[in-house]
């Protein structure tokens, strides 16, 4: 019998960072990693049409902070402003699934995503070219 891990028996901790001052701290903790992974979650599938409705983070196992951004778009630009130097910082590596995506989405607030980069869904590729690469697949693989 295998056994299989899920949300139900991984020990976890999903943060929701929704104030001023927890935004800071996420962002502190963030400079502080070689590397962190990050994900725009946004409106659409078009990344040119995408508006962003929130970042995910993580940089530990079992950890992860998720940052909503509002729909209007002064106040989505503002939050996106306060990780801009976070994401823009060339000393620590970003990793993302669908880098390209998420690359188009945050340059339209303004960010050019800087550091080392690495795209778990081209790595995959790499790897297992006949196989399917999207996030659902490779979390089941």
């Amino acid at each position: 019998m295998s056994y299989r891990r899920t949300i139900a028996n991984t020990v976890h901790d999903y943060r929701l960072v929704d104030t001023p001052e927890l935004r800071r701290s996420l962002i502190h903790f963030l400079s502080l990693q070689e590397r962190f992974c990050f994900d725009t979650e946004t409106t659409s599938i078009d990344a040119v049409e995408a508006d962003l409705v929130g970042l995910a983070f993580a940089y530990r196992p079992g950890e992860g902070f998720f940052v909503p951004v509002p729909s209007d778009p002064a106040e989505a630009q503002s939050i996106v402003d306060e990780f801009k130097p976070l994401l823009e910082n060339e000393a620590v590596g970003k990793i993302a699934q669908n880098l390209k995506y998420d690359l188009i989405v945050l340059k339209k607030y303004g960010v050019e995503v800087r550091g080392p980069l690495y795209d778990t869904m081209l790595a995959h590729y790499l790897i297992e070219p006949e196989k399917r690469h999207n996030m659902d697949y490779m979390a089941t693989a």
